[in-house]
Formats: C-alpha cells, structure tokens, sequence
C-alpha cells in the first residue's frame, strides 16, 4: 500500500506588464526595508558587539506597515529572516546596499508568506490588488506556502509561487533477499535452494582457460581486472560468460 506524501515545488509564472510600475514601487519598499535592516545591524554590531537574527529584526520593524508603507507585515517579515540569514550565510558584518534608483540599481524583489497571497480566477491578490498572470499551471488548485516576485534584466515579472504537490513513496525494486553461492558443480546457488547448472561447468572453463605465462603478457587493462582463483589457478572473471552476469542479476531481483 502506498502512502501519499507531499513535495515542494516551485511554479514560475509570468506577470503582466501592466502591473510593472506598481511592482516596482513595491520594490522599492523592499529596498527600505533591507537598507533598514543593514543600517541597524552596523549600529548593533558597534553598540553592543552582537549580530541580530529574524526574530530581533522583528521587534524593530513591527507596526511598520501602519506609517505608511504598502508591503504586507508577513513580507516585512521574510525581509529581515532573508537579510539575517545571507548575513550568516557569507559570514558578513553587513550586506551591500540596495539601490532604487540609477544605473547601479537592484533587480526587484518581493517575498511573501503564505498569509500574504491569495489565488483566485486566474489572478493573484498580492498587498492589496489583483495582478494578472498567464497561469499556465492552475495556481487555484494548489496551496501556496511561500515565495517571491522578482524581475529579470528585461523588467518583466515573475511569481515564484512553492506550492505543495502529492507524490506516491517509490516502491523498491527489491523484495526480499538473496544468497548466492558460487561453485564448481553449481554455478549459482541460492539461500532458497535454486540451483543453476550451466552448459559447461567453472571446472571445465578452469581447463580450457590458458596458462599463466600466456596470461601474463596480455594488455594492462586485462591484467588490471579482478580475478577468480579455482582449481589452484587464477583466472580472469571476465573471462566468465556473458550469460552467468545476466543470470546472477536475474536471481537477484527475483
């Protein structure tokens, strides 16, 4: 019986351009947001010698989106929990600035948690208005976790929306173990009392094989292969036919 297990996966789906100016503004707050951020941990670091995780970040930005920005609290939030841990990441004291504005200016950037995006009829509803999307994957029958809009180099704009997807637990190959004996009389026997018993026997093969000294002069890619001693004499395992490999994998999955 299979168990039904969920798996992350990101959908990548592009925003109209219509909605590029009101991204960018958004952006834009990002941008606050994470100078904000930079600036507090410097004053920290020299004030008090101590780095500031998510959760310290938290206590100075609450109540931020009551004096005017337009960003969700959530993403204010997955602001300063990004910040903190690619400070911690690159072992950095601060991270560099990031700028609006010019022609050094930073590609926009928006996270989001789960509470701060809704999908319905094809649009998304994201810090207050509904942006429309080419929704190629049907974002309404999935359960958006978290994620983030972010721009290309070309100013469009993309949902990178992690959703949970059902997947069944891969079923294993194998279903029980097998012992397997090689021998003279034998070629294979296993631990369930199957035998094999090929046309010409190890025994035989050990005979009809050459002589150590010729043996000794072939090339260094066969002298460098493992080898079988049988019979007090030492043979190549290559040597084996082609059939005895094919039917010790077949006794192994069966």
């Amino acid at each position: 019986m299979n168990r039904t297990l969920n798996k992350t996966k990101v959908l990548r789906l592009r925003l109209k351009d219509k909605h590029s100016k009101f991204l960018r503004d958004l952006a834009g707050e990002v941008n606050f947001v994470w100078n904000y951020c930079n600036e507090l941990q410097i004053t920290m670091l020299n004030r008090e010698r101590r780095f500031l995780s998510g959760y310290d970040f938290a206590k100075f930005t609450r109540g931020a989106t009551k004096e005017g920005l337009h960003l969700h609290s959530q993403t204010v939030q997955a602001i300063a929990e990004e910040y903190a841990t690619r400070r911690r990441q690159f072992s950095k004291v601060r991270l560099g600035w990031r700028k609006s504005r010019g022609r050094r200016r930073s590609l926009g950037w928006i996270p989001f948690k789960m509470t701060a995006i809704q999908a319905a009829h094809g649009q998304v509803k994201f810090a207050g208005q509904w942006l429309s999307l080419w929704d190629s994957y049907g974002l309404k029958a999935y359960q958006i976790r978290a994620g983030n809009v972010c721009e290309d180099a070309r100013g469009r704009w993309y949902l990178n929306a992690c959703v949970a997807v059902p997947s069944a637990e891969p079923r294993s190959s194998a279903r029980r173990d097998v012992g397997i004996d090689l021998g003279l009389e034998d070629l294979v026997a296993t631990n369930h009392g199957r035998r094999c018993r090929p046309r010409s026997s190890i025994a035989a093969l050990s005979r009809s094989s050459p002589s150590r000294n010729a043996r000794a002069k072939r090339s260094v890619r066969a002298r460098s292969m493992p080898k079988l001693r049988i019979a007090g004499k030492i043979h190549c395992i290559s040597s084996l036919p082609a059939w005895c490999a094919r039917m010790t994998r077949y006794l192994s999955e069966t």
